[in-house]
């Protein structure tokens, strides 16, 4: 089968610990701050997620206060309803094949965007045989303005190379 590539979101707690640096298992409900510490509350959440919270004596004790949590509470950590898939596709993103994947992707994003300028994201005639043909024809003119500026580097390149080995060859003759 095809297998769903997205890119996942990162983390955002600003100055603070983020969610992933907390050992977060869903299989077994537990979580494990930074410090080693396990959080003392699981509770379900109704879309099926769990909230881990730590107790506040604990985390009112721990060296690594200042770098997790503000108020004077315990930590808190949500767990989403599918956190297994976001940890495996985490995992997938930062692997040499999700690093590929991204590149893959960016070329595709470009090509897309370079279309949207030539107008596909309207429809300037009625009917799918001429919506087609407008595609075709931005996609035609998309293509030929990549092959003409590759074909434009590759000469720019060329004339560099013979350049340098003109001038090269002129200060060994010297």
């Amino acid at each position: 089968g095809q297998t769903l590539v997205a890119k996942v979101p990162g983390n955002a707690n600003t100055g603070f610990f983020s969610k992933s640096d907390f050992a977060l298992d869903p299989e077994a409900q537990r979580c494990v701050c930074p410090a080693g510490e396990s959080a003392t509350r699981r509770v379900a959440q109704k879309d099926g997620g769990a909230l881990y919270q730590f107790d506040r004596t604990v985390c009112g004790a721990c060296p690594l206060r200042d770098r997790c949590v503000k108020g004077r509470g315990g930590r808190s950590v949500r767990e989403h309803p599918q956190e297994a898939l976001i940890q495996a596709a985490r995992a997938r993103q930062q692997s040499p094949q999700g690093r590929l994947d991204r590149a893959r992707r960016q070329v595709v994003e470009h090509r897309l965007a370079r279309l949207v300028q030539l107008g596909i994201r309207q429809a300037r005639y009625v009917g799918r045989a001429k919506t087609l043909f407008q595609f075709l024809m931005a996609a035609a003119v998309a293509n030929l303005t990549l092959l003409a500026n590759q074909d434009l580097a590759k000469a720019v390149a060329q004339a560099a190379l013979e350049t340098a080995a003109g001038t090269s060859g002129l200060l060994v003759g010297l």
